[in-house]
């Protein structure tokens, strides 16, 4: 009988019937859990994540830091203290956290802490460490009265005991995201609400004693003019391929633009075109949305967000070789009843772990979680990481057991075998050689390439 009927339905009713069939297939496709809590998560709204191999979690807080050291199943608090608004760890236990005029060091993963005070009172927004060991810091923030006000960027290279400025060539004071290569250039922005020319992106190839600003040019395309003068920032991200990924809001002439752009580190010097990373599809290409950081998985996907109601904002999500999509199954809202930004930290498995500013619960999925095999059940190794790892760099092999160290070592591609120091433990580290090159790592799981830069 529904067969009769549907047969005697006009085919534009039909066709209106599809649509809405797919429609529904597709909320509940996205309606699939994406995001889980954490078995626990006290300390009330969270405001940074940072991590250290699997064996250490920190989450940011209003009034201190949590850490957990089985996997973020579990989290304690660490240290009471003022807002904490950036985290930042560092291979062998260094970790970082960013108050306002103050920088909180603890030597051994979060368990004991001291604090450095800076010349002025202004929130580290970010943290970022070069190869040869110098960490940065930049400073950024929002006076009703004032604007913008910073007091630009910050080094150290004394393991954060002591903090010098580095400001030389900058447009301002306002620096609000912070980044390295694998080169040692340190790339921040500086924000300019008048959109006087004097904000955007800086780089500096000198350890921050002078900065140069990059221009920022688009097509056009006869509808708007290319040269864009940026107001703020809103993510600044370097991909493991060597781009340069950037979401600005700014100003093309007399029209008001926001677009997320890209552009590989090797031509930003070069006068091309900055390629656009299309989120919104409309008509007036110039308004996008504006992705945050982002977090590029092991396994290709990227993770990015979008802060503001529950019609736009949430997690959006790219799977290798895909498109960015919106997903909100699971996730909750900050304090205000919205979507803010979000940070992650990877597991060497390729679990997620997600804290949104100012939401209570800390998050995790396991999208991007790898396939692994080989090797005895009690070890199975899995992708070694960071790869591509920099010259003398300890890089880690996590497995679900303790390997051997006699049982890793590495070859050059013709086999020859290398001298490498190998540090039992979960995850076992190896030292990788002192100059650049291709590597071969053996475990009892197969063969790994490592590029060493």
């Amino acid at each position: 009988m529904q067969g009769i009927i549907l047969h005697a339905l006009p085919m534009r009713r039909l066709a209106a019937i599809a649509l809405l069939f797919l429609l529904s297939a597709c909320r509940l496709l996205h309606a699939q859990p994406f995001w889980l809590t954490a078995y626990e998560f006290p300390g009330g709204p969270k405001t940074a994540l940072a991590g250290l191999g699997d064996s250490c979690l920190l989450a940011g807080l209003a009034n201190g830091i949590l850490r957990s050291t089985d996997g973020g199943e579990h989290w304690s608090p660490v240290l009471q203290s003022s807002f904490i608004f950036s985290l930042h760890a560092r291979p062998g236990g260094l970790v970082l956290a960013g108050g306002a005029g103050r920088i909180f060091v603890s030597p051994d993963a979060g368990q004991h802490w001291d604090s450095v005070l800076l010349d002025a009172p202004y929130p580290v927004a970010e943290f970022a460490h070069t190869p040869d060991g110098a960490l940065f810091a930049c400073t950024s923030g929002l006076d009703p009265l004032l604007g913008y006000v910073g007091a630009g960027v910050y080094r150290s290279a004394d393991g954060g005991l002591s903090w010098s400025r580095r400001n030389t060539g900058l447009g301002g004071l306002s620096c609000d995201q912070l980044a390295a290569d694998a080169e040692g250039r340190i790339y921040t922005t500086v924000r300019d609400e008048l959109a006087s020319g004097a904000g955007g992106l800086y780089v500096s190839s000198s350890q921050g004693l002078n900065w140069t600003q990059i221009p920022i040019r688009i097509d056009g395309q006869g509808v708007i003019v290319n040269e864009i003068q940026a107001i703020r920032a809103a993510g600044l991200y370097i991909s493991p391929q060597d781009s340069l990924y950037i979401s600005l809001e700014g100003v093309a002439d007399n029209v008001a633009v926001q677009l997320n752009l890209c552009k590989a580190l090797g031509d930003l010097h070069r006068p091309g075109f900055w390629r656009r990373i299309q989120v919104l599809s409309s008509p007036a290409w110039w308004m996008d949305w504006l992705l945050q950081d982002m977090h590029q998985a092991r396994n290709g996907d990227l993770y990015s967000s979008l802060p503001g109601s529950l019609a736009m904002g949430g997690t959006w999500y790219r799977p290798a070789g895909g498109a960015w999509d919106r997903y909100t199954a699971g996730l909750g809202l900050d304090a205000a009843g919205l979507y803010s930004p979000q940070q992650h930290y990877e597991l060497s498995n390729g679990r997620i772990f997600m804290i949104q500013y100012l939401d209570e619960r800390i998050y995790k999925t396991d999208k991007s979680r790898l396939l692994t095999g080989g090797g005895p059940p009690d070890e199975m190794p899995r992708l070694a990481y960071p790869n591509p790892a920099r010259a003398g760099e300890w890089i880690y092999l996590p497995a679900a057991g303790r390997l051997a160290p006699d049982a890793v070592f590495l070859t050059d591609l013709q086999g020859r075998r290398l001298p490498a120091e190998v540090q039992p433990g979960m995850p076992l580290a190896i030292r990788m050689p002192g100059t650049p090159g291709m590597c071969l790592l053996h475990h009892p799981g197969g063969v790994q390439r490592i590029l060493i830069r």
